[in-house]
């Protein structure tokens, strides 16, 4: 701290304890130096001087007895110090910024060697989070029709039969169809009020339907309450061939049956 006058120094530590004293000369220059360890300390300023200083420099404008400056040891470094110009007016003093001086290359450290061959790249990483879908595009040309597929069957191949039986017996037999040209069996269902009946169906001559003929199904199904259908049939009807109804049991005592067929003439 730059002073003017004569004035009593004395420097105490963190504790209040006197570590230094010292006086300055008329010029405010100190008398005598101090090596400090780190820490905190508070140097006091005793009689009747004023700071010097030109401008905002100057810290007082008139003359005081004393002043207390805390300081730290180590000192950061001084980023301006005051210097003191002869000019034809007078000493002008002037602050000057302190430009660090540049660091002392280590004499431990070498030169930088050459940059060495670049290595085998990593592995990939994981796939990043898929982005929001983006606008839909303009719609493509419509393209050329496809084959035609093949024709569906005529409603007019298609036909049902049914009949109805009251009280059915073991030794009901009864016409459920008249083929006018070759037909395929594609469905065949039963049902009873109660009880069960079991039958199967045959396929007999134009002049012979009181006799025997071959069965369609490979085994004779149960019409029950519940309801029963088959789709699997081993013989189609010819032409100028009967479909007859032949029961084979009955059981706990049905009273009603109704039995139908759908049928396909198409080729």
């Amino acid at each position: 701290m730059p002073i003017s006058g004569f004035v009593d120094i004395v420097i105490t530590d963190a504790t209040g304890k006197v570590v230094g004293t010292t006086l300055t000369d008329k010029k405010g220059e100190w008398q005598r130096s101090f090596g400090l360890n780190d820490g905190s300390y508070t140097i006091g300023f005793t009689g009747i001087f004023r700071p010097v200083g030109v401008g905002v420099t100057s810290i007082y404008a008139s003359p005081i007895t004393n002043v207390n400056i805390p300081i730290v040891v180590p000192l950061p470094p001084a980023t301006e110090v005051i210097l003191t110009e002869t000019t034809p007016i007078g000493d002008v003093e002037r602050v000057v910024p302190v430009v660090p001086p540049p660091p002392l290359p280590d004499p431990n450290i070498g030169p930088q060697g050459k940059q060495g061959e670049i290595g085998p790249a990593g592995p990939i990483g994981p796939a990043g989070p898929v982005g929001p879908t983006g606008k839909d595009g303009p719609s493509g040309t419509v393209g050329k029709d496809g084959p035609a597929g093949p024709a569906g069957k005529d409603a007019a191949s298609l036909s049902s039969e049914f009949i109805f039986i009251e009280n059915p017996l073991a030794t009901n037999e009864q016409p459920l169809h008249f083929a006018l040209k070759d037909t395929t069996i594609t469905e065949v269902s039963a049902v009873t009020d109660v009880g069960t009946v079991d039958f199967n169906m045959e396929i007999r001559g134009e002049f012979t339907p009181d006799q025997s003929g071959i069965n369609v199904l490979s085994s004779d199904i149960r019409a029950s309450s519940a309801g029963i259908s088959a789709t699997v049939f081993t013989q189609k009807i010819l032409a100028e061939q009967w479909l007859v109804y032949v029961a084979k049991a009955v059981s706990a005592s049905p009273t009603k049956l109704w039995i139908w067929v759908r049928l396909d003439t198409s080729e």
